[in-house]
Parts: structure tokens; C-alpha cells; sequence
């Protein structure tokens, strides 16, 4: 059942839509109980998943600071630069 279930994902991550509908409905069909049969029909939920669900994301309007963004600003990039004498 998991090489199905592994053959299915990786036929529909290449956009093998045929291929990839006729593993899902052997699953289906053939191991209509299991988790991946559910995985398949529900999708995957996680417990991160359902927290997320419960409480709205906070959006502030304030700018991202530069460790938030990952950059850095001119003035510090110069401060660490050094020339070679």
C-alpha cells in the first residue's frame, strides 16, 4: 500500500494526471480504511494545523526590521567592510 500511495505522489508531483488518478482510486478502493485512503479523501492535518485554524494571524503595520527580512542595512554593511591597506 505505500509503494501505491508513493507511486500516486510522485506521478501527480510530475503532472501524470491519468497515472496518477488511477493509484488514487486503487487506493481507494482496495484500502478504503487506512490512513493514506483518508490522507487521499481529507488531506494531510496536522495538530500545528488545526492551531493555526483556531486563532487568525495578527498583521501589524509596522516594517520588518532587517533580522526579520534577512537583510541588512548600507550603513551596517559598511561599518563591517574593511579595505586592505
Amino acid at each position: 500500500m505505500e509503494v501505491l500511495y508513493s507511486l500516486y505522489a510522485w506521478h501527480n508531483k510530475l503532472n501524470h494526471n491519468d497515472q496518477a488518478a488511477k493509484f488514487k482510486n486503487q487506493i481507494l478502493n482496495q484500502y478504503a480504511g487506512t490512513q493514506y485512503a483518508s490522507i487521499l479523501t481529507h488531506g494531510l492535518q496536522s495538530s500545528g494545523d488545526k492551531e493555526k485554524r483556531r486563532q487568525p494571524r495578527r498583521f501589524t503595520n509596522r516594517p520588518m526590521t532587517p533580522s526579520e527580512t534577512g537583510t541588512t542595512t548600507l550603513s551596517s554593511f559598511y561599518a563591517n567592510c574593511r579595505i586592505p591597506q
